[in-house]
């Protein structure tokens, strides 16, 4: 149905509606639709949506570069709220539980060089 949607604004707020009540089944369909959008505003707002339920997925590293890369788009601010939402996935692809601190220290470090 959303793929019948041309217009881009209207499928990600129409995205935005129904990503929470998403059944996991359909979360590969979902990303994959988001990932067809080529305004990154849009994609990046439907992204934004459907990170808390990414975890579900067996996302490939190579993917999840993808996906980080559509969030690294983003003001500073903005990057930072999203980063509670990705943090398991990123332990996991890390293999390493203290993956989330040193994200958070280089946050800082960047922050510091560059009010």
């Amino acid at each position: 149905m959303m793929r019948e949607i041309k217009d881009e604004s209207c499928r990600s707020i129409v995205f935005g509606g129904l990503a929470t009540d998403f059944p996991t089944e359909l979360l590969p369909l979902a990303l994959e639709t988001i990932r067809s959008l080529k305004d990154s505003y849009f994609r990046l707002d439907a992204l934004k949506i459907l990170l808390p339920q990414l975890e579900k997925l067996p996302i490939s590293f190579p993917e999840w570069m993808n996906i980080l890369d559509d969030l690294a788009c983003q003001n500073r601010s903005s990057l930072v709220e999203i980063l509670p939402l990705v943090k398991l996935t990123l332990i996991r692809l890390s293999g390493r539980e203290d993956t989330f601190l040193e994200i958070l220290y280089s946050v800082r470090d960047v922050v510091q060089q560059w009010p």
